[in-house]
């Protein structure tokens, strides 16, 4: 008569076979021994897998902020130097403005300076011609 277990074949009408029965029992053991060792090997490089995937990660992360930062300096840099050159603009553009007004101002002053010089001749031409017609007369 046999009595099966999980562990191991137990046959209980003949001692001579307990010893041999034993001895198998013994390679269960190492064959589980075997897989436990394989099933925490297996562990133990699906954790290894999983660092090194949250590693990768995580550097991808950062490339993906680094990057996202240069971007956000390059923009801050080409907003600065549009401001610059709209405030040198500006600057131009005064400078401009009163040197054509300093320009205008100098052409007035002329204008007047010539409009009374000819008032001035022309009233010496007419009292000289007064003189002139009165030497006549």
């Amino acid at each position: 008569m046999f009595v099966f277990t999980l562990n191991k074949i137990v046959l209980l009408d003949e001692p001579q076979h307990y010893y041999i029965c034993q001895f198998v029992g013994r390679k269960d053991i190492k064959v589980k021994a075997l897989e436990a060792a394989e099933a925490a090997k297996r562990l133990e490089e699906k954790k290894q897998n999983e660092r090194e995937m949250r590693k990768a990660a995580v550097k991808l992360e950062r490339e993906k902020l680094e990057q996202e930062n240069i971007r956000c300096l390059e923009l801050k840099q080409k907003q600065k130097e549009e401001e610059r050159k709209k405030k040198e603009a500006d600057i131009a553009a005064r400078k401009r403005q009163r040197e054509e007004e300093g320009r205008k101002e100098k052409e007035r002053k002329r204008r007047c300076i010539e409009e009374t010089r000819r008032q001035k001749r022309e009233q010496e031409e007419k009292s000289h011609s007064e003189k002139v017609g009165k030497k006549f007369q």
